[in-house]
C-alpha cells in the first residue's frame, strides 16, 4: 500500500501538481533588493546557485526532486538561484565582531539556517558571486595616468597648432613652423577631404577617398 501510495504521488508530481504542493516547494528565483544593499558603505551582494540537501530521509525533498525530474514540463526546484544582501540579511554569519567571514562560509551557514527554520532542509552552496562597494571604486594606476597626460599633450598641440595656423600663418601668408602645422585640426582636415587629382597615379586610387 505504501508503494502504491508513492508511486501516486510521484506520478502527481510530474505530471499534476497540486497548487497546495507546489507552494510547500522554495522558489527557485529569489533576489533582494541589490540598490538598497548597496547603498551602505560597507554592503556585500552575492549571487548564488545552491543545492538542497539532507541529513535525512525528508518527504519534502523527495517531492522536490521527483517533481525535478521532468525537465520539460517543471523548473528544477532541487538547486536555486538567490540574491542575498550578505551584510543585511546575514549579518550575523558575516560579522565576526570587527572581522569578516569568508563569503562562502557565510553565505552557506545563513542559507542552512533559514531553509532549515522554513523547510527542515539544508543547502549546499555550488556557485557565489559577491558584489560590494569596494569593487565599485575607481582605482587610478600609472598606466592610466601615462594616457591621460599623453591625450592632454596631444589636445594641447592641437589647440596651440590650429591658432597659430589661423591667427598668424593664414594672416601673415607664411609658411610657418611645420612641427606645429602638423597638429592644426584645420589643415589636417582639409588634407583629408580634398582628393589629390593633379597626379595621374593617384586617380586609380580615388576609390580609396571614401575610406579615408
Amino acid at each position: 500500500m505504501q508503494y502504491l501510495t508513492r508511486e501516486f504521488n510521484n506520478y502527481i508530481l510530474r505530471f499534476g501538481t497540486t497548487d497546495k504542493m507546489y507552494h510547500k516547494m522554495p522558489p527557485v528565483f529569489q533576489f533582494e533588493d541589490y540598490a538598497q544593499c548597496m547603498s551602505k558603505p560597507d554592503g556585500v551582494y552575492c549571487m548564488t546557485k545552491f543545492a538542497l540537501v539532507s541529513d535525512t530521509n525528508s518527504e519534502l525533498l523527495y517531492m522536490i526532486q521527483n517533481f525535478s525530474e521532468h525537465r520539460i514540463r517543471h523548473y528544477n526546484h532541487s538547486k536555486l538561484h538567490y540574491g542575498v544582501c550578505l551584510t543585511k540579511t546575514c549579518a550575523e554569519y558575516y560579522y565576526d565582531g570587527d572581522k569578516k567571514r569568508d563569503t562562502r562560509v557565510a553565505l552557506e551557514g545563513c542559507l542552512n539556517n533559514t531553509f532549515w527554520k522554513k523547510y527542515k532542509l539544508k543547502t549546499k552552496v555550488l556557485e557565489v558571486v559577491d558584489y560590494n562597494n569596494e569593487d565599485n571604486k575607481l582605482n587610478i594606476g600609472y598606466g592610466d595616468c601615462a594616457i591621460a597626460i599623453l591625450c592632454f599633450a596631444l589636445l594641447t598641440l592641437n589647440l596651440i597648432g590650429s591658432i597659430y595656423d589661423i591667427f598668424y600663418i593664414q594672416k601673415r601668408e607664411k609658411q610657418g613652423n611645420k612641427v606645429l602645422l602638423a597638429f592644426s585640426i584645420k589643415r589636417n582636415w582639409e588634407k583629408l577631404f580634398a582628393p589629390d587629382f593633379y597626379n595621374p597615379r593617384l586617380k586609380r586610387l580615388k576609390v580609396f577617398h571614401g575610406v579615408r
